[in-house]
C-alpha cells in the first residue's frame, strides 16, 4: 500500500541515499514471499539504476520482521552492526532529503464547540500547537506551519 502511493521510484531514491550515505553497506530489501512481481520489477528497476540489492521473500509471521528474527535469517548469521529500516522509514528518509520534509509529520484533527466543522491538518510531529495558529515555527525544519493552515485555523476560530 506505501508503494503504491509512494511509488517505485522513490523506493529506489530512498535506497540510493542510504547507499550514499553509508558508503560499503549492503543493500538488502524482504518482501512477502508473494510478491514475486513486485519483487521482479524492484530487482530490474534497481539494476538500471547500478544498485546491487539482495531481494529476499519472506512469509509474513510475527515475530519475523524484528530484528533478532529478520537478520540471522537473511543473512545466516547474527550481524551487530546493521541498520534495519521498514518501508515508511526508508520513504520518510527519503522525503526529507529529496522534498525537505520532516522526518515525522502526524494529522491534527480540530473539532468540537468552538469550531463550526472539522479540519485535518498535517504538521510536523514536533511542531507546538501554537504553531497551528501561525504565532510559532515548528521545532524541526522551521516551515510546516503553513500560511494556508493558518488562515484555515483562524477562519474556522472566526465567530459566526
Amino acid at each position: 500500500m506505501l508503494l503504491e502511493s509512494w511509488g517505485l521510484e522513490a523506493l529506489l531514491e530512498g535506497l540510493a541515499i542510504l547507499k550514499k550515505a553509508l558508503p560499503g553497506v549492503h543493500l538488502h530489501l524482504a518482501l512477502h514471499h508473494r510478491r514475486q512481481a513486485l519483487a521482479a520489477r524492484i530487482e530490474e528497476a534497481a539494476g538500471r539504476q547500478g544498485l546491487s540489492l539482495e531481494l529476499y521473500g519472506l512469509a509474513g509471521k510475527y515475530p519475523a520482521a524484528h530484528r533478532a528474527i529478520l537478520v540471522p535469517a537473511l543473512l545466516g548469521r547474527a550481524v551487530a552492526q546493521t541498520a534495519l529500516l521498514d518501508l515508511q522509514a526508508l520513504l520518510h528518509l527519503r522525503d526529507a532529503v529529496v522534498l525537505g520534509k520532516p522526518m515525522l509529520e502526524r494529522v491534527v484533527a480540530l473539532a468540537g464547540t468552538g469550531f463550526p466543522g472539522s479540519s485535518r491538518f498535517t504538521v510536523c510531529a514536533r511542531s507546538p500547537l501554537t504553531g497551528l495558529w501561525g504565532e510559532a515555527a515548528c521545532a524541526d525544519c522551521g516551515s510546516c506551519s503553513p500560511t494556508a493552515s493558518a488562515s484555515a485555523i483562524r477562519e474556522l476560530r472566526r465567530p459566526r
